[in-house]
């Protein structure tokens, strides 16, 4: 069923208030979105394409896959990863298990990254791909981390790392083995409580130590309830993702889009020009560096063209800009 009425977008936007965990938004969204396309990303190998039917599935498998293997409710799960669908999979199903996430890039420093494990506390650690981890190895000795999961495909449980790793080889998995063990098993149901704590988000330490921001459930939810008053996008709507998900900013962005039935497309600097031109999306978050570095490359092409190709695209660009500040929507 898809959802295009402002009247049922309002009987949604009710039921996410009603909510008392963050991780409940995609049983709903699932369940009112279906076959729309929730999350793709077209620079993975192999390509990435989830409905919201098929996302929610994901989440709810990845989640009893932590069950299983022992992650208990208010656990601190570290996940040092970064965009992908992957990452919001192993984000959203650590919550849907009960645990609280605590986050941070995986191309972070090691010895930051170890000092955010031992100042969380957290037991679990879930992590971009095995050089990932190697590098984090042996830093890890002290910390009493009872599970490792790769959010990459490589190796199996005996493999992953070097034999004289400090991590026990029954407690490593790889992505598609969580997926195993919670197709084997039932998510169980969790106490709910919009106070408990649902994440910890570290600043970067520029100032010294990083420091753990503590986030509730309450605190991210009602993002996605107050966001509807500044942006209304329509079921649909592609969303390029570009920001870190482990800044606050990047995150909301990327859950209230969702959580409102759009395409979420992955895209990186690498990739942006061509998928800005490939995809033609609705919106986008993002910071004004990037936007001041899109245009500085667009300034110096121009500057490359004729004089009377110039003298045209400014004719163009001043019309463009008259019509905006006569208050034509921004949106096309």
């Amino acid at each position: 069923m898809v959802i295009n009425s402002q009247q049922s977008s309002q009987q949604i936007q009710l039921e996410y208030r009603q909510l008392d965990s963050i991780a409940d938004i995609w049983p709903i969204a699932a369940a009112h979105f279906g076959e729309i396309l929730a999350l793709h990303d077209p620079h993975a190998k192999p390509e990435v394409q989830l409905t919201y039917t098929e996302l929610n599935r994901q989440l709810q498998a990845f989640a009893a896959g932590l069950q299983s293997l022992g992650v208990q409710p208010g656990e601190r799960v570290a996940l040092f990863a970064d965009n992908s669908a992957r990452w919001f999979i192993a984000d959203q199903g650590s919550s849907m298990a009960g645990a609280v996430t605590v986050l941070r890039s995986s191309q972070a420093n090691p010895e930051e990254l170890r000092f955010i494990l031992e100042d969380s506390g957290a037991t679990v650690l879930l992590v971009e791909d095995l050089a990932c981890l190697k590098r984090l190895e042996p830093l890890l000795g002290a910390i009493p981390l009872k599970l490792t999961v790769l959010l990459s495909d490589e190796g199996t449980e005996n493999n992953l790392v070097d034999n004289n790793s400090d991590i026990s080889p029954s407690h490593r998995f790889n992505f598609n083995q969580v997926f195993a063990k919670g197709a084997a098993t039932t998510l169980q149901a969790i106490p709910k409580d919009r106070h408990q704590l649902a994440t910890l988000i570290y600043t970067s330490g520029t100032g010294g130590r990083p420091k753990g921001v503590m986030l509730s459930h309450g605190n991210l939810l009602h993002q996605i309830n107050a966001l509807p008053m500044v942006v209304q996008p329509e079921v649909g709507d592609r969303i390029l993702s570009i920001l870190p998900t482990w800044h606050s900013f990047g995150r909301m962005v990327d859950y209230y889009f969702l959580s409102q039935g759009c395409t979420q497309i992955y895209t990186s600097i690498r990739y942006l020009k061509a998928d800005l031109q490939t995809y033609k999306p609705h919106f986008m978050g993002s910071v004004p560096r990037l936007w001041e570095s899109l245009y500085e490359g667009i300034q110096k092409q121009f500057r490359s063209q004729p004089a009377t190709r110039q003298k045209l695209i400014q004719t163009f660009l001043a019309s463009v800009n008259d019509i905006l500040w006569c208050g034509a929507p921004a949106r096309v």
